[in-house]
């Protein structure tokens, strides 16, 4: 018979996937330089990457412990998948035949039969792309909301950073954003034979936008609808099992893009195994 978990079990399972983070962390802390070069493109994009990353995975656990705002949690793991997205990008790249030719008329690709291809033209190409959505934004932005000299200060970011990126030989000429997220997953779900990565960033997508308040109409009666109502303990076991491969995924590439292969060694053994542990539980478990 499907049971239920009470509210301990489940405050011990996320204590016990949160744990998985704070050694992920303790193991990055001990490895990885705390102090990087501007000019260190790699490790600039990987540690920015990484802050965004730990944030969402731990709200999607705070999230998850009650089954009122557990639903929230999805559209948290889809920011963990974008982290994801764009790590693996950095370390593999994504090459011209992932898409359509009209595809890469404007965003970057990378071909690794190309000189140019490599992990600091990627993180060149991240990081003009960051930089020319953060200015567009601020030139958007009413004078009240925003510094006196962001704005300039973001312009002369970008055209340094474009000029750096052009050099590189690169062809792309607006980087990379969230658009190029879902072919990315796409190609990670071959590559890892974790099937359901671009499937959840789009059904995630539709919780994020439209998708929350139909969600959250539970049927109530054979003519009621009741407006709310609490996740049920399956898909709450499932959306934390997402959020748990997910991140030991995405942290594995901080890791290695911070401190080398061989620090890739150690995080599978010393996090990764624990991680599966717990999901590799989860997954027993039969729930209503």
């Amino acid at each position: 018979m499907p049971t239920h978990l009470t509210a301990a079990d489940w405050h011990d399972y996320t204590a016990r996937a949160r744990e998985v983070a704070f050694n992920a962390e303790e193991l990055w802390g001990e490895l990885a330089p705390q102090e990087i070069d501007r000019d260190d493109h790699v490790r600039q994009v990987a540690y920015t990457l990484r802050i965004g990353l730990l944030t969402h995975y731990h709200a999607s656990l705070d999230a998850l412990n009650h089954p009122l705002t557990a639903l929230a949690a999805e559209t948290l793991v889809r920011s963990e998948l974008e982290a994801f997205a764009h790590l693996a990008w950095l370390a593999h790249g994504e090459p011209l035949s992932n898409r359509t030719k009209e595809a890469w008329r404007k965003h970057c690709h990378s071909d690794n039969r190309w000189r140019w291809s490599s992990p600091v033209t990627r993180a060149l190409c991240c990081r003009l792309g960051d930089a020319r959505n953060y200015h567009k934004n601020l030139l958007r932005a009413n004078p009240s909301v925003k510094a006196s000299r962001a704005t300039t200060a973001a312009r002369r970011q970008l055209r340094r950073i474009k000029t750096l990126h052009d050099a590189t030989g690169c062809k792309g000429r607006d980087g990379r954003d969230y658009s190029d997220v879902q072919p990315m997953l796409t190609r990670l779900a071959r590559r890892t034979r974790i099937w359901w990565l671009p499937n959840l960033w789009r059904a995630y997508s539709a919780t994020a936008h439209q998708g929350s308040p139909i969600r959250l109409r539970a049927v109530a009666g054979p003519r009621t609808l009741q407006n709310g109502g609490p996740m049920s303990d399956r898909n709450r076991r499932d959306l934390l099992s997402r959020t748990l491969v997910v991140f030991l995924n995405a942290y594995f590439y901080v890791v290695t893009l911070s401190a080398g292969t061989e620090a890739g060694a150690r995080y599978h053994q010393e996090v990764g195994q624990a991680g599966l542990t717990i999901s590799r539980e989860l997954a027993r478990l039969n729930l209503a």
